[in-house]
């Protein structure tokens, strides 16, 4: 009797979780109008995928284009990025009630994918697949709609390839519209009132110079001049172009020199040159407005890391910071905003617990990046490793993806704070890469506010 309760009991847990992964028609709809639309990615790479040039733990950028199929019923995604692309089939099926996906990607990789809603804005994922050389692959994760729909992340719980655990899936895409053909939405006499004005668009050339570009547009004319790091100006041409519509939704900049796909909004411009060589999309304009209408998102959802914190650990050697062992340590974390609230700075203080002896600094900021369209972070520690990233918000969990460069070589990880109270943080780094070869992770730090 026994055994056949504990039986009964598992069926029945069974079946609850089967049916926890059912959809119905409304939440089709729902997930559909959130999917559908133009996206541009950011993508990092958790395998050596084939056909990619690019390798596991590369960054690397495209275009994501989901449109309504079958009146409705169903959505096609196409997402181009790096030297990949794929195409994604996405359908409500009646006899399981589920939601499902059928993918491929250019040299053979397959996979069919269940969705279910798992609560507001959170959509779950199981994936089943193969690599073109008959090698299973299989995870599951989420799709979290952020921001009323202006952002949408792929994160994975669990991912393996035949037999090795991979890193864990974040893929970022970012709306540029909510239609997925331009032709729908605006006419190409719509296209060119909407490019006309100056764009700037700001980079770092082979040398590690900085450049500044400004396109100008007015009319069918097109000026660019580039200006170096002192304001003086190294080159600039005018030329007339023209505009082309190709496959009915994607816009063609032409002139004499170049051909490239683009798109613009009322911020930024955005442009893909050849994807065999160029690899990703280039960094975006931004359109020249006043200072004011510039960075509308500040530092909102940041405000938890304001004040002074202070905690203490037993900290372990780590790969690419140059860590030595002194035993306990405490940290002093302090954050304060400038007076415009659009920046804060931080000093994170490591000193013995026995003696008091500062052993450690880093000193950095964050903020809101209009290009990038998320917050970003930079510091340098005081053994001169440089650090760089990207922070996506969740509730009571900020998620950052970063990468440095010091004396013992190069590294990504994962940092990930989390505030189980308004009172505590807990600051954990993963899932890290030294020089291409997988590393420790940090010993987790809590601290608390001091008042």
């Amino acid at each position: 009797m026994k055994h056949l309760l504990t039986i009964t009991l598992l069926l029945l847990t069974s079946t609850i979780a089967a049916a926890d992964k059912t959809s119905t028609v409304e939440e089709f709809q729902e997930f559909a109008d959130a999917m559908t639309g133009r996206f541009r990615s950011d993508i990092r790479l958790i395998h050596d995928w084939p056909f990619h040039e690019k390798k596991k733990g590369d960054l690397i950028k495209g275009l994501r284009t989901g449109q309504s199929i079958a009146e409705g019923m169903g959505f096609f995604c196409t997402d181009t990025a790096g030297a990949g692309n794929l195409s994604e089939m996405y359908f409500f099926n009646a006899s399981t009630q589920q939601i499902q996906c059928n993918g491929v990607a250019n040299g053979g990789t397959s996979w069919h994918v269940d969705l279910w809603k798992a609560k507001d804005n959170h959509w779950g994922w199981k994936l089943t697949g193969s690599l073109p050389d008959g090698t299973s692959m299989k995870g599951t994760g989420t799709w979290i709609i952020l921001d009323g729909g202006k952002q949408i992340d792929l994160i994975s719980e669990g991912f393996t390839i035949g037999d090795e655990k991979t890193d864990p899936l974040h893929d970022r895409y970012y709306r540029i519209s909510a239609s997925s053909g331009q032709s729908s939405q605006r006419s190409l006499e719509e296209l060119h009132q909407a490019m006309q004005g100056k764009w700037i668009r700001e980079w770092k050339n082979n040398k590690g110079e900085s450049i500044r570009r400004e396109k100008v547009i007015q009319g069918y004319t097109e000026t660019i001049t580039d200006y170096d790091q002192e304001n003086n100006k190294v080159r600039g041409w005018t030329v007339p172009f023209q505009l082309e519509r190709v496959a009915g939704k994607y816009n063609v900049f032409r002139n004499q020199a170049v051909y490239y796909i683009f798109d613009v909004d009322e911020n930024y411009w955005y442009e893909i040159h050849d994807l065999k060589k160029s690899k990703s999309m280039l960094p975006a304009f931004r359109r020249e407005k006043q200072a004011t209408l510039q960075n509308a998102n500040t530092l909102k959802g940041l405000e938890k890391w304001v004040g002074k914190w202070r905690g203490e650990f037993t900290p372990q050697p780590l790969k690419g910071y140059t860590d030595q062992a002194h035993g306990t340590l405490q940290v002093d974390f302090h954050v304060a905003k400038n007076k415009l609230g659009t920046t804060a700075t931080f000093a994170w203080i490591e000193s013995r617990k026995d003696t008091g002896e500062v052993v450690e600094t880093v000193n950095g900021y964050v903020a809101w990046s209009p290009a990038q369209k998320t917050h970003v972070i930079h510091f340098i520690n005081s053994s001169g490793v440089n650090v760089s990233g990207t922070i996506s918000l969740r509730p009571n969990v900020h998620l950052m993806e970063r990468g440095g460069d010091g004396p013992e070589g190069k590294f990504s990880e994962t940092c990930i704070l989390q505030f189980p109270d308004a009172d505590t943080m807990v600051h954990k780094i993963t899932n890290r890469v030294h020089n291409g070869t997988a590393s420790d992770d940090a010993t987790p730090v809590t601290l608390r506010r001091v008042q």
